[in-house]
């Protein structure tokens, strides 16, 4: 698909809505209109309709036949605008914002593909969910008596009719919610209130992945031990300081290039760093004790392709290397009460290896415990969408002769051996597993664990 035709052209037909993409760039909360905008977009430009059709009945929730329909037919001319300020498209029409979007279905001979505006009904019914908004299809399109019901109208906080069009582009703030965040918390500030509240609002503010109902009940789970007088157990991992860059892709800040291996804070260490001020600062707000306890995957050194492609080191630097990161982190937060390890040196007991080819054997032979009822997600999906989607990644990593389908296997087993390791050290305890990367790989986190992950938005 290449680079898009037009792409020019259209940024300056958009200089005429009043500098819109100039101010669009300057705004740093992008809605989930615009989101899903730009991922469909990204998905639909890398991977190709086929993902693009996966992706709307995974993630948007689109029917097969729907999917099929809008995957088919999806050939924007240019990317979406960067993002769409409320204030700045409150005079705009719909045959404005959808087109800019990209989320309009092209033009036909005979006047139009029918509905043109089918993918952002499913985006905006994503968002608000089915109670607020929704829509039935009367016909094919062809005939005179076609329709489209509507049997909700979406309202704002005040109770007035939103804009249809409107409705779901922008944050409508309840209270100190998004309405689209405001939706997906209801089972937290069901269960929490005030305290579900806040949980809600802090994955906002720090920019976290928002968790599917089935990880949001582990939540709760954890959450209601520690507001009964239990230590909250905070614990993640991260990986040895691999040589990154600045990306140039729009939709992630870095790549990792592993042409060597540093000593220092790396990039999902960093990004664990970010967010765990936000969540000590939540838990110190309600009076929940908590402990941390990161550890680095130093295990990473047993692989001698990995150790060729950072610089051809021996195990034993590695090792050190991997010291040095750990220590730096801590440095970082010898503040907090915090433990920070060697995974495999100091908690494995010497089980590493065999922890991982017995999960692995486990997932090759189709037995992912319970791993749908902890996270909502097909693993088997799951894998198979990883080892397409970030083939390049891995090949980057491990090399053009890679084994892809083996190494996604391995490395799932070694999240599950990590997070099992953890469950078992502090089986008593509450836990929750803060994750700085991956996010379709932390569902692995919960084969033979029942503690919810809460998972940093990507960055690589």
């Amino acid at each position: 698909m290449g680079a898009v035709k037009g792409h020019r052209k259209f940024e300056k037909k958009m200089e005429y809505y009043g500098g819109m993409v100039e101010d669009a760039r300057k705004t740093t909360h992008e809605s989930a209109f615009c989101y899903y905008a730009h991922e469909i977009y990204r998905i639909w430009e890398k991977e190709g309709k086929y993902a693009l059709k996966q992706y709307l009945i995974d993630e948007i929730g689109c029917s097969a036949e729907h999917a099929t329909q809008i995957s088919n037919l999806y050939k924007p001319e240019h990317p979406p605008i960067d993002t769409c300020p409320l204030g700045e498209m409150q005079g705009w029409r719909p045959e404005t914002i959808f087109p800019s979007l990209s989320v309009q279905l092209p033009a036909k001979v005979n006047g139009g593909e029918w509905p043109k505006n089918l993918l952002a009904f499913c985006l905006q019914r994503k968002i608000l969910g089915p109670q607020v908004f929704d829509f039935q299809l009367i016909g094919d399109g062809e005939g005179q008596n076609n329709k489209i019901l509507f049997p909700h109208t979406p309202k704002g906080p005040d109770g007035n009719t939103l804009p249809f069009v409107l409705s779901a582009l922008e944050a409508v703030e309840f209270g100190e919610l998004p309405a689209h965040v405001l939706k997906k918390s209801e089972v937290l500030i069901n269960a929490l209130g005030p305290v579900g509240m806040d949980f809600a609002k802090m994955l906002l503010d720090a920019r976290m992945e928002f968790p599917p109902q089935a990880v949001l009940r582990g939540v709760i789970d954890t959450l209601q031990r520690g507001l009964n007088g239990e230590t909250i157990i905070l614990f993640g991992g991260f990986c040895p300081d691999y040589s990154y860059k600045e990306s140039d892709k729009k939709d992630v800040k870095y790549e990792y290039t592993f042409t060597s291996l540093n000593d220092g804070i790396g990039l999902v260490a960093s990004q664990i760093a970010r967010v765990l001020p936000f969540f000590a600062q939540f838990l110190q707000k309600h009076g929940i004790a908590y402990k941390m306890h990161f550890a680095i995957g130093d295990f990473e050194a047993h692989s001698p392709l990995t150790r060729q492609i950072v610089g051809n080191i021996s195990y034993e630097d590695f090792i050190v290397r991997c010291q040095k990161s750990r220590d730096a982190f801590a440095q970082q937060f010898a503040h907090e009460n915090m433990d920070v390890s060697m995974f495999e040196k100091d908690m494995a007991n010497g089980q590493w290896l065999s922890m991982v080819e017995s999960c692995k054997q486990s997932f090759a032979d189709g037995n992912f415990g319970d791993i749908k009822k902890y996270t909502g997600k097909n693993p088997q999906r799951e894998l198979e969408f990883i080892m397409k989607a970030d083939a390049p990644f891995y090949t980057k990593w491990h090399g053009p002769d890679a084994d892809i389908p083996d190494i996604v296997l391995t490395q799932a087993a070694e999240y599950a051996a990590f997070a099992q390791t953890f469950s078992s050290t502090y089986e008593k305890y509450p836990l929750m597993q803060i994750a700085g990367d991956r996010l379709k790989m932390q569902i692995f986190n919960s084969f033979g664990a029942s503690h919810p992950t809460i998972c940093c938005k990507r960055s690589y």
